[in-house]
């Protein structure tokens, strides 16, 4: 994946700061009690905070030396992971901290990209996935001011439909809102290409809701995207194209 320009980076992250980051931690550990212990003050963590220079190649190795020492074959297992990953949110912290967005940014993608690439191997106890701290870094990305850098930054254009398809099977409500934010920002962003690839977001975003037994909400969001693209022929035809 080619390095973000980072005057896109910056305006992904503008908005991000440190309670976001609190947040998201908060979020976690209500969900998975758990991981309290893990976060507690005065404990002492395994990786530094950000006072050298950063080095993106070491992180990655961290993240990855994570993943190949954890025991995955008894209970828990992931969330044995998820302790050292959230330590490394905490690096994030320090960078945001230092308004140093550019790393803040590298480092979320390698977190991101470390849970998905190991996700299927830790799929022995599906109810306890760590694919839940993949959505929660990827919705402190979320963008809501310019569509032009995606829905996550440009950084995270595909890691965010990525991290959609390895949520389908347990998280399929969480799925389908990014696939719609990729629909809302092919669509926004013209072309018939752009409109090819939102139709087949839409079919991914059909199945979801029949899978969901939301039939009645597909029809109500379906209809809503004729109504406000009425006016684009070459959407209307790439739709009708992928039987929607």
């Amino acid at each position: 994946m080619s390095t973000p320009d980072k005057a896109c980076i910056e305006a992904a992250l503008e908005q991000l700061d440190k309670d976001d980051l609190h947040a998201l931690i908060q979020r976690m550990v209500q969900q998975h009690p758990d991981l309290a212990g893990l976060i507690v003050p005065g404990e002492q963590k395994a990786v530094k905070k950000p006072h050298e220079p950063f080095n993106a190649e070491v992180y990655r190795l961290q993240v990855e030396k994570i993943f190949l020492t954890t025991d995955r074959n008894t209970w828990g297992s992931e969330a044995r992971a998820a302790g050292p990953l959230l330590d490394i949110v905490d690096v994030v912290d320090e960078y945001v901290e230092q308004q140093d967005f550019n790393n803040a940014a590298t480092l979320y993608e390698i977190i991101i990209r470390g849970i998905l690439d190991n996700y299927d191997s830790f799929r022995w106890h599906a109810d306890e996935g760590r694919i839940d701290l993949a959505l929660e870094s990827l919705e402190v990305q979320k963008q809501t001011t310019d569509p032009r850098n995606g829905p996550y930054g440009s950084g995270n254009f595909d890691v965010g439909i990525e991290v959609a398809k390895a949520a389908e099977e347990n998280y399929p409500r969480r799925a389908t809102e990014i696939y719609q934010r990729y629909v809302d920002t092919l669509i926004g962003w013209r072309g018939r290409d752009n409109y090819r690839t939102a139709s087949q977001h839409l079919l991914s975003i059909r199945r979801l809701y029949q899978q969901m037994g939301k039939s009645k909400e597909w029809a109500a969001y379906i209809a809503d995207i004729r109504e406000r693209n009425a006016k684009l022929p070459a959407l209307r035809d790439e739709m009708a194209k992928a039987k929607l």
